[in-house]
């Protein structure tokens, strides 16, 4: 039996998908996680294949409070032109803006975006942000060099999204893997 996750809602791993009525599943950093059994609200992960993270160089480290929100809007400025205009555009069905937030870092960062597919960085909007992803940088980096797996911090709350409905987060994943590999670009840049 795989890792029960019972009543997953916001915490869930992004990208949830379904094939048939008995099987689902999720790609979260190149990892496949199955969804095994379907009940009201109760669901369990079976990672049946995996591939593990490209391991963490020990001079890749974890950028510097003072560091980090250069990082963050170098990541997010990536991100913006690896993700394609079509997947921007289903986003911003859901959301127009997406506040990222680091509590270990006290930083917040915001991305906006438009219905033409674009996905622009910006440092603050007015007003509540429409969705929100919670995550420690030290969470974000052990993700990103290998070292954690964010399908099990989701489910723990390690990493938290809110305001992405439960069958829309397959929306999401064309986000997260270019954010992923973004934030990799960007700690490698300041070498």
């Amino acid at each position: 039996m795989g890792i029960p996750a019972i009543g997953l809602l916001q915490g869930c791993p992004v990208g949830a998908f379904r094939r048939s009525r008995s099987a689902a599943g999720v790609i979260v950093q190149g990892e496949w996680w199955g969804f095994k059994g379907w009940g009201e609200d109760i669901y369990y992960l079976d990672q049946t294949v995996g591939q593990k993270g490209k391991g963490m160089p020990d001079t890749v480290t974890v950028p510097a409070k003072e560091e980090f929100p250069k990082v963050m809007r170098r990541t997010l400025e990536l991100t913006g032109g690896k993700v394609s205009a079509g997947s921007v555009g289903k986003l911003y069905r859901i959301f127009k803006t997406l506040r990222w937030d680091f509590p270990d870092y006290e930083l917040s960062a915001y991305t906006v975006l438009d219905s033409d597919g674009n996905f622009g960085y910006v440092e603050s909007i007015e007003g509540s942000a429409d969705a929100h992803i919670t995550m420690d940088a030290e969470r974000l980096h052990q993700v990103v060099y290998g070292r954690g797996n964010m399908a099990k911090m989701f489910l723990s709350g390690q990493i938290k999204l809110k305001g992405v409905p439960m069958y829309k987060l397959m929306r999401f994943v064309p986000l997260l893997n270019p954010f992923l590999e973004s934030y990799r670009e960007a700690c490698e840049e300041r070498r």
